[in-house]
């Protein structure tokens, strides 16, 4: 497994992201955003050395590149599966450009509880964005409180044709300590309603997936 980082910027504001301290020192810094085509280039060269056929794109937001669909060209020219990880507020450009690959060569991490300036504007367009990617798209959620709620989304994968299953994560402490996360005393706490969770979606034909947090 290898990811690529192709943007170090978000347009989205997730109380619990422990990249945000990196993502404003990039900006303050005045370093460059995104990677470049002939550092991207360099990348694959390094999976194809690698033997490894799947290009995983990740930031801050993979699809804010401004030329994120020349970068999934490129390495659907060497072979590679396209996997995403995204908040799901995808332009049209970025969506038409996934919901075109095979199902069966992408893959669309859609975060489901990524927040921004404008919520309700961005959950009607993220419902847009999973009903075109259908089976493209996982659905995951980043737990963060002890008291979440992720009821609404075995319904949802059901009504969009999303991939069955939902990918869970555990919210990390960045290292200035100023992200809302979990406390490895609180897992405990989260177990009963995980395992609701699951039943819940099991009772759908859908299965729990858990991240490498």
């Amino acid at each position: 497994m290898a990811n690529l980082v192709i943007s170090d910027v978000c347009n989205l504001d997730c109380c619990y992201c422990f990249a945000r301290e990196y993502m404003q020192g990039v900006k303050e810094s005045h370093a460059p955003a995104f990677i470049s085509l002939e550092d991207f280039e360099a990348r694959l060269d390094l999976l194809d050395r690698l033997g490894i056929g799947e290009a995983r794109l990740i930031g801050g937001e993979p699809t804010l590149h401004p030329h994120f669909p020349e970068l999934v060209t490129l390495a659907r020219q060497r072979g590679k599966r396209i996997a995403v990880f995204s908040h799901g507020v995808l332009s049209e450009k970025a969506l038409e450009c996934l919901a075109a690959l095979p199902v069966e060569e992408c893959s669309v991490l859609v975060n489901m509880n990524a927040v921004g300036r404008q919520p309700e504007s961005e959950q009607l367009r993220r419902r847009e964005v999973l009903r075109q990617l259908g089976p493209r798209a996982l659905l995951g959620y980043n737990i963060y409180r002890v008291d979440f709620d992720a009821s609404e989304l075995p319904a949802l994968i059901s009504e969009m044709g999303n991939r069955k299953a939902i990918r869970l994560g555990l919210a990390q402490p960045s290292l200035d300590a100023h992200n809302e996360c979990l406390h490895p005393k609180q897992y405990p706490l989260l177990g009963a309603k995980i395992v609701h969770l699951a039943q819940q979606a099991h009772q759908a034909g859908i299965s729990l997936e858990f991240d490498c947090g």
